[in-house]
């Protein structure tokens, strides 16, 4: 028998490989410390897939164990296990498009209604960045579209062994996030008929079904067995309570706070619209919405179209009255699964009533797909590419110090954490020192002696006033550029600086010494004061000139002031009597100029705007620093 090509299953697999590989070339490559909404969380999926870890609220053990195998497969052959959790969302969100595919096809029988359709919603907003990036998404529609694919499977062949594995797949999807029961009217429009057809095998069908559905939770065994494996963990899933605390997402009950006026839930009502609108454009929103009543209307689709309504209206339901208990794009994804094969419902019609107005509107799809493709591309590589999370992997390993007992970097849970943590636990780039988010024991790792260092932007969220309250007192003094050591007590002695006889700038502060350190056209430089009690707040000034000395404002070339020390936080009226202060500052060198002094002072600034020096103190850069 001579092998023939299927034309419509080639031309569809054709298409899912162009989106595989739009997906391949945009996909995340390195740890995420990016703050946007979509992959906020990004970062903590990609080290927890890396060590066989579990995650937040609600859990999600079926993606976090199926990811751990996917990427652990992956790092044998040399793919970065950050790369590795993003190319899970790829995989996930291709085997998603297949199954819509698949349904299209049901739908319509028509191959370029269906293949043009997943097109365009592949390469919507949402749709594209949850395919790429390192998050729970992909794999939950991966989920959804099997569960939807095997309820209209059932609703076919009216098989028991189907409706069992439909059960058991929307069950996993529930399981893995709350946001699938949802799911519950379009699939009750499918089967419930179905069901109720042979009313003799009903009761032992719905007892199987509901069997297997709970059968699924047994994935949640994952993560108290990883907890008392001493996995990396979010939470304490090892214990009943913490079990239940991130089963229930009882960390976040504040999210689900329905609107409390009805101009409220108007506003909730047209962000969500205007966020679909943004997705699909206008045309193309209205196009979908007639889709589905022409879907209602085919008697061919019509138990299908009303399926379709009801996942929509369910979702849209959700999002209208509970908007920030999720991002409403996330939820917004299941309603364009309704819109999507509800536009190849349309495109299929129009092609069957005339099929010169079908092909045309098979080419609007595809140009809306390329439109959605080039206006998009730049907002996805800004999330994929983005390179915060190396650079904090960067700066901890030029400028955290090292020593024993071991230093302690601390972040606030989220990007950085995350960039410090997998370069800690996972790629094995950071070591000589321990990392922990802000909820750990302070007081302890401070008892041990060991250094508590952070970021500077730390303080934005937890100021020096609550660290103080919570050590009972709290110093501060740089640690490196960019880093901040938070301490009981003062810390520098001057055993830790250069010697250099001391410069007295007034009101009782001195330039102790200083360090000036060359990389290139970057200039860092290190300064150590000393005040007995200051009167008021200094500010400081750290200018850099091409000159011997600065004479006019037009000969400073780089400069970097601070409204307090300590990258403007730790003012000098809250200095000790005695105190050793350091502080860090990098300077870049404009291209063409060859530095040859700095000066380096303190100031305060009047109710008028002007300025008055303290001091001044100038620096020949020909010394580069002072010697012992």
């Amino acid at each position: 028998m001579n092998k023939r090509f299927n034309l419509p299953f080639t031309f569809n697999f054709a298409v899912l490989a162009l989106i595989a590989a739009v997906y391949l070339f945009t996909c995340q490559t390195d740890i995420c410390s990016h703050p946007s909404e979509y992959v906020i969380d990004s970062g903590e999926y990609q080290i927890a897939l890396a060590l066989w870890g579990t995650v937040h609220f609600t859990g999600a053990p079926s993606y976090s164990l199926l990811g751990a195998i996917f990427v652990a497969a992956l790092r044998l052959v040399g793919i970065a296990p950050a790369a590795g959790a993003a190319l899970f969302s790829v995989v996930c969100a291709l085997v998603a498009l297949g199954f819509i595919d698949a349904l299209a096809l049901r739908l319509t029988g028509n191959p370029l209604a269906a293949a043009f359709a997943i097109l365009a919603l592949a390469l919507t907003q949402s749709f594209w960045i949850n395919s790429v990036v390192a998050e729970i998404y992909a794999f939950g529609l991966a989920l959804s579209a099997v569960s939807l694919w095997l309820a209209v499977r059932y609703a076919d062949t009216r098989s028991a062994k189907v409706l069992y594995a439909l059960a058991f797949m929307w069950g996993q999807a529930i399981v893995h996030h709350r946001l699938a029961v949802f799911m519950a009217p379009a699939l009750a429009v499918l089967v419930t008929p179905a069901i109720l057809s042979d009313w003799r095998r009903a009761p032992r069908l719905l007892m199987g079904s509901v069997a297997m559905g709970l059968l699924a939770f047994v994935f949640y065994l994952y993560m108290p067995l990883r907890a008392r494996m001493g996995a990396w963990t979010y939470g304490d899933p090892g214990t009943w309570p913490g079990f239940w605390f991130i089963f229930w997402a009882r960390e976040v009950p504040f999210l689900l706070a329905p609107p409390l006026t009805l101009a409220e839930l108007w506003s909730n009502i047209q962000a969500a619209f205007s966020k679909l609108a943004v997705e699909w454009t206008g045309p193309g929103l209205a196009a979908a919405w007639v889709g589905l009543a022409v879907a209602i209307a085919w008697p061919k689709t019509r138990s299908v179209g009303w399926a379709l309504l009801a996942l929509a209206g369910s979702f849209l339901a959700f999002v209208f009255v509970f908007h920030k208990a999720v991002s409403a794009e996330e939820v917004l994804l299941w309603v364009s699964v309704s819109l999507t094969l509800a536009l190849a419902v349309l495109v299929a019609r129009l092609w069957q009533a005339r099929k010169w107005i079908g092909a045309l509107s098979a080419a609007a799809l595809v140009a809306l797909a390329g439109i959605s493709g080039l206006c998009q591309r730049e907002a996805v590589l800004e999330l994929t590419r983005d390179p915060r999370g190396r650079e904090v992997i960067d700066l901890l390993k030029e400028q955290m110090p090292r020593g024993k007992p071991e230093p302690t970097f601390m972040a606030l849970w989220g990007g950085d954490y995350f960039a410090a943590a997998y370069g800690h636990y996972v790629t094995g780039e950071l070591q000589g020192f321990q990392v922990v988010d802000h909820r750990a024991y302070f007081e302890e790792i401070t008892a041990g002696g060991s250094r508590l260092i952070t970021l500077p932007k730390t303080f934005y969220e937890i100021s020096p006033a609550r660290w103080r309250e919570r050590l009972g007192s709290a110093h501060l003094s740089s640690a490196g550029w960019e880093l901040v050591e938070i301490s009981l007590r003062p810390q520098l002695t001057r055993a830790d600086m250069p010697l250099a006889n001391p410069i007295e700038l007034g009101d009782g502060i001195s330039l102790l010494s200083y360090r000036v350190k060359s990389e290139g056209n970057v200039l860092y430089v290190t300064l150590y004061w000393q005040a007995k009690t200051p009167a008021q707040d200094y500010s400081v000034f750290v200018h850099l000139s091409d000159q011997d000395q600065i004479m006019a404002p037009e000969h400073i070339i780089a400069q970097a002031d601070s409204q307090a020390p300590v990258y403007g936080w730790y003012p000098t009226t809250q200095w000790s009597a005695g105190e050793i202060v350091r502080e860090d500052y990098r300077l870049v060198v404009p291209p063409g100029k060859t530095p040859r002094s700095l000066a380096v002072g303190m100031y305060t600034q009047d109710a008028a705007g002007a300025f008055h020096n303290l001091g001044v103190v100038n620096i020949a850069l020909a010394l580069q620093e002072p010697s012992r």
